[in-house]
């Protein structure tokens, strides 16, 4: 698979060389918002049909939290950072079946929450929570609360994605995910992502620029390794050469993996 509509431009080291943008806050744009929310509306009207056709990293994810309910007495409890309206739930909720117990929390910005709670206003299992418009946002939940935890797509627009990362762990007792992460072998750099829209009612619009990190593959280990996390799961998903081809090597060699970490499983491993 082929990453075809991002568009990708500079190469920077550390926050503090990062340029300006014109606009910081691209996922409350209305042209994403709106193009988000028909992409789900759309799912959301045939997704408990058989033949319908879920992202390869999303089968990994169901394929997680039905072992977890089956081998827990309990409700399973997920934490979705980045979860948005919500285009990861909508199949999750549809190949899961009815009698397995979970409940299923999204954090996200105050837009994408009050859009999700109009749409699945009458799913009891599904919780939105309001995050800070920021780089740093302090979660007021208890620690060890989750059984999974997973950062959906969005860890690389997290400048201070390290200090996001120790929050979150603290959150979970079990298994944590990172879904559609941007990651590779060449050091960890940050570029400009310009967004165009390559769906809904929006699409081939620009919406507008983004920070977008690509973190080193050894390094994200190494950095979970020390938080009493060893990676138990690491795949391809997608290539991002072919839209990083105005970068130099290597940093031009990129790309999308699912990666599922056990906390405690071979913990001090160097």
């Amino acid at each position: 698979m082929s990453i075809q509509t991002p568009h990708f431009r500079g190469i920077f080291q550390g926050v503090s060389s990062l340029p300006p943008l014109s606009d910081d806050n691209l996922f409350n744009n209305r042209l994403w918002l709106e193009s988000v929310e028909w992409y789900l509306r759309n799912d959301y009207s045939y997704c408990h049909r058989p033949d319908f056709w879920i992202e390869p990293y999303l089968r990994e994810i169901i394929t997680l939290i039905v072992a977890k309910c089956y081998s827990l007495t309990g409700t399973v409890k997920v934490l979705d950072f980045g979860g948005g309206v919500d285009n990861t739930y909508v199949p999750i909720a549809a190949k899961i079946p009815k009698h397995l117990n979970y409940d299923y929390h999204i954090i996200d910005t105050p837009s994408h929450c009050q859009r999700g709670r109009e749409i699945f206003r009458n799913d009891k299992r599904l919780s939105f929570f309001e995050s800070p418009e920021d780089d740093d946002p302090v979660f007021a939940f208890q620690k060890g609360f989750y059984d999974i935890v997973m950062v959906s797509g969005t860890l690389q627009y997290i400048r201070n994605w390290k200090s996001l990362l120790r929050k979150l762990v603290d959150l979970n007792n079990d298994f944590f995910v990172l879904t559609r992460f941007s990651t590779g072998e060449m050091p960890t750099f940050t570029t400009i992502q310009s967004i165009v829209m390559s769906y809904g009612p929006h699409k081939g619009k620009y919406v507008g620029d983004i920070y977008h990190t690509f973190i080193n593959r050894s390094e994200i280990i190494h950095f979970l390794r020390q938080q009493d996390y060893e990676v138990c799961y690491d795949i391809f998903y997608a290539d991002y050469r072919e839209n990083l081809c105005l970068l130099p090597e290597p940093f031009c060699n990129a790309c999308l993996r699912t990666m599922i970490f056990k906390k405690g499983a071979n913990a001090g491993k160097e």
